[in-house]
């Protein structure tokens, strides 16, 4: 091996040894491990959600027709915060529209234990009219 492949290997060990390093140093310090709701000023994961809560299914009378739906019931994601006195709040939902805007709705701790949200990110309250329903939820704020 001449000199000047012996400085091309020498390079080229310390670019893969920084790329290598760098690569190490980002994974390490993530600080996010997926698609998370802001609940009570919280980030709760949504992979937390569905396999620490209780799936529940609910029938809904749409227009006649009886159509059923699977989720989490709201209460429990609230229950996975450190809010004291929950039933004393009420809640308002803040779902994505279609422009990028956002779409919101208050409702009370009995409608929170009484609603689900689907893994579709929807929450269906069968005591509700449907303007209840908030798609792409992304943050529960409590008031």
């Amino acid at each position: 091996m001449n000199k000047k492949e012996a400085i091309v290997a020498i390079v080229a060990i310390i670019l893969l040894s920084i790329g290598i390093t760098s690569t190490i140093y980002v994974q390490s310090h993530q600080v996010e491990k997926g698609e998370f709701i802001k609940v009570a000023n919280e980030k709760i994961y949504i992979n937390d959600i569905f396999n620490k809560c209780k799936i529940m299914n609910i029938s809904v009378d749409e227009k006649g027709i009886e159509k059923n739906y699977e989720g989490v019931v709201l209460s429990d994601i609230i229950n996975m915060t450190n809010l004291k006195n929950k039933e004393e709040h009420d809640y308002t939902i803040v779902g994505i529209n279609p422009d990028g805007g956002t779409y919101r709705k208050t409702v009370s701790w009995k409608d929170m234990e009484n609603g689900i949200l689907t893994k579709e990110l929807r929450t269906i309250f069968p005591d509700l009219r449907r303007a209840f329903w908030i798609k792409d939820v992304i943050e529960i704020e409590v008031i």
